[in-house]
């Protein structure tokens, strides 16, 4: 029943970093800090996509993330690189 599909969009804004944020960006050591200061500029798709890569690493902040904006339901879902060759090819087994 195609019509019970649940549906999700949304939006991608490029924006241009200022001078002050990539001086912090270049600063940063390690991804995690990069990804608070990349969310504190209200950037979240580089914010997410910097947590992801230290979830296994990090976890508490990527519950973190994931709670303080109120998606508390998937905090234990696991977390899945969509271009994976090996798992794309394990799925159509």
């Amino acid at each position: 029943e195609p019509a019970a599909d649940e549906l999700v969009s949304g939006r991608i804004t490029r924006v241009a970093p200022s001078a002050e944020l990539t001086q912090r960006l270049g600063t940063a050591a390690t991804p995690l800090q990069q990804a608070e200061i990349l969310g504190e500029a209200g950037i979240w798709y580089d914010t997410v996509t910097a947590l992801a890569a230290v979830h296994s690493e990090q976890p508490v902040a990527w519950t973190t993330l994931l709670r303080s904006v109120g998606l508390d339901e998937i905090v234990d879902a696991p977390v899945l690189d969509c271009c994976d060759a090996s798992r794309t090819s394990s799925l159509a087994e």
